[in-house]
């Protein structure tokens, strides 16, 4: 329920993604919870979106590489 009724707004997406890569040492923590969120079945379509957002931000944005090892290891 952390999400629900998130909207899609650029202000969120980049507060999430910054959060993500301030902490960087929860990384596992954080993409289980994007993962977990994103395939809730009664998650809206507009939530959804938000959450490849903030995926899509924390590949371009992530020097380390941390995220990206991980959301491929949990794509493949």
């Amino acid at each position: 329920k952390i999400l629900e009724g998130i909207k899609n707004d650029q202000g969120i997406i980049s507060t999430l993604a910054k959060l993500a890569l301030e902490n960087i040492s929860h990384a596992d923590l954080f993409v289980e919870f994007l993962f977990n969120e994103y395939s809730k079945e009664q998650q809206t379509t507009e939530t959804k979106l938000c959450i490849l957002y903030v995926i899509d931000l924390l590949v371009k944005s992530d020097p380390s590489r941390v995220y990206i090892n991980l959301l491929f290891n949990n794509i493949t």
